[in-house]
């Protein structure tokens, strides 16, 4: 079997420079990337471009040249991925001054055909929707940030009460900063991060390739559609790609984003976000 992509999107928000997100696929795999938005002070790494994206792009660009090779065994692969961009990192960074917490951090969802097996992989808050044969229609979400997400919405409001003509991500960004510093700690949450090792922290799951359908890997900027705006279930989303593409949905995130700016209604970390999927279907 194979996976033969039916859409593929990754779109930056519409107030970002950069996309930060990253997306792609072969005949075994399939992934989304997402960068969280940087919270440091310093420079960025490369210029021009956000650490987040140069994240994104490193993870994306070992994804495609492993998972070229249907025979690659995934987990082995992913500890030589998390390696690798641990020294480009230290080849790349130059201001020791940078703390762990005000490094570059990504979530990822990757399936990876081998053999008989889908294997579901990820870290943070990006998902995979797997719709069976039968119809039946799952989710793979190795969120572990919901605590987090809900301190920071809860902050980003305080600061918006208190200084209401003020943008609150000036405020905003030493408080997530905070947070960060348990990334990767043992009583901390799970990420991609570029010197602190993460591939032994994966989640995964397994399924039967024989049972699955459809499979449909998104970024949490594309998922609002279904957790924050509660717009479609997981089911209706990945039967609406099926059928019309992935592009039509996004006039419809932007629109509810849209009228909501103040993310009061529909609470939010930021207005917009990047918004990434990728959709394939196996196929003998």
């Amino acid at each position: 079997m194979r996976f033969e992509v039916i859409d593929q999107i990754s779109l930056s928000s519409p107030t970002a420079a950069v996309n930060e997100d990253a997306a792609g696929a072969t005949e075994c795999a399939a992934w989304v990337i997402d960068g969280a938005t940087g919270v440091s002070d310093l420079s960025p790494l490369v210029p021009g471009l956000t650490d987040a994206a140069w994240l994104a792009a490193q993870l994306d660009k070992r994804l495609h040249d492993t998972f070229e090779k249907a025979a690659v065994e995934p987990y082995t692969a992913l500890a030589e991925i998390d390696a690798d961009i641990r020294a480009t990192f230290s080849s790349t960074n130059t201001s020791p001054e940078r703390s762990p917490a005000e490094q570059p951090t990504a979530a990822f969802a990757l399936s990876v055909l081998r053999g008989d097996v889908v294997h579901l992989i990820g870290l943070g808050d990006c998902r995979i929707i797997v719709e069976n044969r039968t119809g039946d229609v799952e989710e793979f979400d190795p969120s572990e940030t919901g605590h987090a997400e809900a301190l920071v919405i809860e902050e980003r409001r305080r600061l918006l009460a208190a200084y209401p003509d003020e943008d609150p991500w000036p405020r905003l960004k030493p408080f997530i900063r905070s947070l960060r510093q348990f990334a990767n700690a043992a009583n901390g949450y799970s990420i991609v991060h570029p010197t602190l090792s993460w591939h032994s922290r994966v989640k995964r799951r397994v399924n039967n390739a024989q049972t699955i359908r459809h499979l449909l890997a998104m970024s949490d900027g594309l998922y609002r559609l279904v957790d924050v705006f509660k717009l479609f279930s997981p089911g209706q989303l990945l039967r609406r790609a099926v059928k019309d593409g992935l592009a039509p949905l996004c006039p419809q995130l932007r629109d509810l984003e849209n009228a909501d700016d103040r993310c009061v209604i529909y609470p939010r970390v930021k207005t917009h976000d990047d918004a990434s999927a990728v959709l394939v279907t196996l196929t003998p």
